[in-house]
């Protein structure tokens, strides 16, 4: 059996070299492409991992501050004045409740009537004053010697107050 066959006109060794060179320059290219996206991935994949880490890092650390928040005990106390109260006040004088109903932290000195906070911290004073034997009443809740509120009970009416304060560590509060 007798085959015949043309053979392609460029068929020559050098043109099969020619190719065979562009194909390798084109890979050379193409090489060098991939090699400078791969670093430029690189260095976003490290720059990234440091903003990870930092931002890990924050985390941690306000995880950490909560858990020591949640750490300290609450504080609470209500008292009043005895059944006699205060037949007549004078001017500047601090309430002191001796009849302690619960003072949770021992913040309420029953002694002196001021309040010490222990930690930093936002904190809620209420109260209520009746006004008797046509008497008017001039009050003020005072933190850490400046006026925090200031309130007036006329003849034979009763004032309640809702005072958010917020307290640094070591502060007082009198009333």
């Amino acid at each position: 059996m007798t085959v015949f066959a043309s053979e392609p006109r460029h068929c020559s060794s050098f043109h099969y070299e020619e190719q065979l060179l562009k194909k390798m320059v084109q890979m050379e290219f193409d090489w060098s492409k991939m090699k400078e996206r791969q670093e430029e991935i690189n260095s976003k994949s490290t720059e990234r991992m440091g903003e990870i880490s930092t931002t890990l890092e924050s985390c941690t650390n306000r995880l950490l501050k909560l858990e020591n928040v949640s750490k300290v005990k609450p504080v609470y106390f209500k008292a009043k004045l005895s059944a006699s109260g205060v037949a007549a006040p004078q001017a500047d004088q601090t309430f002191i409740f001796k009849e302690i109903i619960y003072n949770v932290g021992e913040s309420y000195n029953p002694s002196t009537g001021v309040f010490t906070a222990p930690v930093s911290g936002l904190y809620l004073f209420t109260g209520q004053m009746c006004s008797f034997n046509s008497q008017n009443i001039w009050y003020k809740l005072v933190a850490n010697s400046q006026l925090a509120v200031k309130c007036t009970i006329l003849l034979h009416t009763c004032v309640r107050h809702l005072t958010p304060l917020f307290h640094w560590r070591g502060q007082k509060q009198r009333l």
